[in-house]
């Protein structure tokens, strides 16, 4: 042997060795992973990564022996995604058996942004398991994968058994309540990731209903949950005022003594001092300016709260309502407190009644028949009983409109809106149209007038042109309207949401009131309130009498008096 080949020998058996004590304590390390301490394996894998405390929380819950679920919502740009990354790496280099499966709201989404964070940081693994990277899937064998689901379907949320079984929803919100019943039945652990848009739903109902915010441990239904909430000032980029751009952000900034106005450039020396720390990661500026757009943009995009509504899927949100039931209230204490004939006639004049709308339920125990009086500047009273008989039901119609308001529907031309399109609407519209009543048949499933590539029905129609005119920023939004100070009313209007039917996100339904066949993943409205919209309903059949009379919008009167 020459000295050169011995020199060969030496070199080689060194690397032998080396690499065997890597390998030595990289078991060590997985071992204790799988005990409950995984930071020792990320220090391992990724020597350089630096992650926030709230990035480790997450990473450690994962592997807690304790916690099965583990519920993360946070703001805009925290990296809660890197984290989660990070754990599924690690699940599927700790487990032989491992099967991890991955959604969100697309497949195509979660291919191009979950799954493609898991293959980022799987490249980056320092003793890199054995895996073989497709477009949706790491695997390496039939046991083990990685792999993405379609949240359309079911196949991918059923039939994953073994001992060591994660689920990874990112954007949880948007997944049907369905996908997760499914995956709760496989999963060993599960992961759920989510800007908190929503107000209801699963996700929404993982965290504690007292304080959703607060990061905490609870109980749920399979074990433990480890609920987490990121806000922008956890984020270590913007606890220490790091910078996207060498910009200064809104309200200025200071760096080492020189301050910055708004706008102003800041020079390359003292940029490098408030570079961002952890890469990716939202930065202060960013973070103001999430603060400086409306009250439910900053709360969750800003802070990771839950929102008090949710304006992208509501068709009404709560607050739309406040001012319509103010402007109602102050009406009815100054028509209670007066006397005087010629200003009670004034005050009638402000919300005249020029249709109505008549929701029927034929009941003496259950949903109750709602009458919906008013006009172009609102509805001025709603009415409501149980009544089983259809005949009782029309003489209280007549009857009501005459004694509170003297008026003959037989013989003047007020619209009154009915729901024929299922239930007893017929029974008691037919007989008002044989009394001289004009009478307006309304079908929820029937096509709708307005926009057919919007409205998938006249259901969704009649609520969501009913959402224009409340809207406080849309275009009737200097002319009044008002609403009866009603809390019944107030749940019904803001539990009816959008549900999109086509792929350009346009054309929607709104929720069903019980549930109906293609949407078994969506709480219907009965489920939500306990009881049937009868009162969000009247106000629709009445606001559709009111357009079906032809009255002119643009000349609604302005409210002066309000």
């Amino acid at each position: 042997m020459t000295l050169g080949d011995a020199l060969a020998n030496q070199i080689v058996t060194g690397l032998q060795t080396a690499a065997d004590d890597s390998s030595t304590e990289a078991d060590r390390l997985r071992s204790l992973c799988r005990d409950g301490n995984p930071l020792p394996l990320v220090a391992l894998h990724w020597p350089l990564v630096t992650l926030d405390d709230w990035q480790r929380d997450i990473v450690a819950s994962v592997f807690d022996p304790a916690i099965r679920e583990v519920f993360v919502k946070g703001n805009a740009g925290c990296g809660k995604g890197a984290a989660a990354a990070l754990a599924v790496c690690l699940y599927y280099d700790c487990h032989q058996d491992a099967r991890v499966i991955i959604t969100r709201d697309s497949f195509d989404k979660a291919v191009s942004v979950m799954f493609a964070e898991v293959v980022t940081w799987f490249r980056r693994m320092a003793v890199a398991p054995d895996g073989v990277i497709l477009s949706a899937e790491i695997g390496s064998g039939y046991r083990r994968r990685i792999s993405v689901a379609n949240p359309a379907t079911e196949e991918g949320f059923s039939g994953v058994h073994g001992e060591n079984v994660l689920f990874l929803f990112d954007e949880a919100t948007a997944i049907p309540d369905a996908r997760y019943d499914l995956a709760d039945t496989q999963a060993s652990k599960f992961i759920a990731l989510a800007n908190p848009r929503t107000t209801g739903g699963r996700f929404r109902e993982a965290f504690p209903a007292s304080n959703p915010d607060e990061t905490t441990t609870i109980l749920g239904s399979y074990g433990r949950r480890r609920c987490i909430t990121v806000g922008g000032m956890d984020c270590r980029n913007v606890r220490e005022g790091c910078l996207r751009r060498p910009i200064a952000p809104i309200g200025g900034v200071e760096i080492d003594g020189v301050k910055y106005a708004h706008g102003e450039p800041i020079d390359a020396e003292d940029y490098q001092k408030v570079k961002p720390i952890i890469p990716g990661q939202i930065c202060y500026d960013e973070f103001k300016g999430h603060l400086e757009k409306e009250g439910w943009w900053s709360q969750i995009f800003a802070h990771g709260r839950f929102p008090e509504e949710d304006p992208e899927r509501q068709m009404i949100p709560s607050s739309w309502l406040h001012a319509p039931m103010q402007r109602w209230k102050r009406w009815r204490a100054l028509r209670r407190r007066k006397s005087d004939r010629q200003f009670f006639e004034r005050l009638d004049r402000l919300l005249p009644i020029e249709a109505i709308g008549l929701d029927v339920a034929l009941s003496t125990a259950g949903d109750e028949s709602v009458l919906c009086v008013g006009g172009s500047k609102g509805v001025r009273s709603l009415h409501s009983i149980r009544i089983r008989d259809a005949t009782q039901l029309t003489d209280w119609v007549l009857g009501t409109m005459s004694d509170q308001y003297s008026i003959d529907l037989t013989r003047e031309e007020i619209p009154v809106g009915v729901d024929y399109g299922g239930g007893f609407g017929n029974a008691v519209g037919d007989p008002l149209r044989r009394q001289g009543v004009r009478v307006i048949e309304i079908r929820g499933n029937d096509s709708s007038n307005v926009d057919p590539r919007v409205y998938a029905n006249m259901r969704s129609e009649m609520y969501g042109e009913l959402a224009a005119r409340l809207d406080p920023q849309g275009q009737f939004a200097s002319l009044p309207f008002m609403l009866p100070e009603d809390q019944m009313l107030r749940d019904e209007l803001a539990a009816v949401e959008r549900l999109y039917v086509a792929r350009d996100g346009l054309k929607f339904r709104v929720t069903p009131k019980v549930k109906v066949q293609g949407f078994k993943d969506v709480q219907s409205l009965h489920q939500k309130l306990g009881r049937s919209p009868d009162r969000a309903d009247a106000v629709c059949y009445f606001w559709r009498a009111l357009q079906w009379q032809g009255a002119d919008l643009g000349e609604w009167l302005d409210a002066g008096a309000f």
